[in-house]
């Protein structure tokens, strides 16, 4: 059996994960709200819900199973899609406090309603700073599995830190989240009649990358033993960033 210190059995930060937080034969639930606000006026604010349950597998491992959907607000041609299903498993390579960091493997596989499924592998990093300071890191990326002049792509790494100011009743900190994303586009055929010749010339893929930085507070209310409340506003500091990501966890151990 892997003993769990206190602050790592509920998630403490919604961008960034740590460890196993689900011991074996327990369960929790978790319904997440994650508000995006684009920098641009013109493109529409998306707004994200999930359910999500964890099972505590034993062995350092952890399954979880999410249910996704998205409102997306457009005025008169607003919509509320069910975006499809996602499964998760982690391992930790040791119990807590064995190894540094407490390095655990991360993989989640997205089964998209009507787009091509995505994979997300994570390395998940985290541990104690000292009395009541706790952080966590992820590395990240995300791939589409369609061909590769097609498949979005993106990698991401994020970093977490928190103070306990009460014990198990108000954490405080912050956190910062990096994304690259290559955009391509696929390759195109132009065709030239001059004189009266046709010529054709392939004209390969562009690619261009989009980089966004996000920072805010992160903030958890422990309500009682088995329930806690996540807030964490996320505000873009770059030209491509977008102009807020507010997460909002709800968590319950069954």
């Amino acid at each position: 059996t892997c003993a769990l210190p206190i602050w790592t059995t509920h998630r403490r930060f919604p961008s960034t994960r740590v460890f196993v937080q689900t011991l074996p034969g327990e369960a929790d639930f978790e319904q997440w709200l994650e508000i995006r606000i684009p920098a641009k006026s013109s493109e529409n604010t998306e707004v994200r819900l999930r359910q999500e349950f964890a099972f505590g597998l034993g062995e350092r491992m952890q399954l979880d199973i999410y249910s996704n959907t998205e409102h997306i607000r457009n005025g008169a041609n607003s919509s509320y899609n069910f975006r499809g299903w996602s499964a998760e498993l982690r391992y930790a390579f040791a119990d807590w406090g064995k190894i540094p960091t407490n390095p655990t493997l991360y993989f989640e596989y997205l089964f998209f309603n009507g787009a091509p499924d995505k994979i997300e592998p994570k390395l998940l990093l985290g541990g104690e700073l000292g009395t009541r300071w706790h952080w966590g890191a992820n590395l990240i990326m995300e791939r589409e599995l369609a061909a590769k002049v097609d498949r979005d792509e993106e990698y991401a790494a994020t970093l977490a830190c928190s103070y306990t100011v009460f014990d198990q009743k108000l954490s405080l900190g912050g956190a910062i989240s990096f994304s690259t994303e290559p955009e391509r586009t696929g390759s195109t055929i132009e065709i030239d009649t001059t004189g009266g010749n046709v010529s054709t010339k392939i004209i390969p893929p562009e690619s261009e990358t989009t980089n966004e930085l996000l920072i805010g507070p992160s903030i958890q209310f422990r309500i009682n033993k088995k329930a806690t409340l996540d807030l964490e506003p996320l505000f873009g500091v770059t030209d491509e960033s977008k102009k807020m990501k507010m997460f909002i966890v709800f968590s319950w151990q069954l």
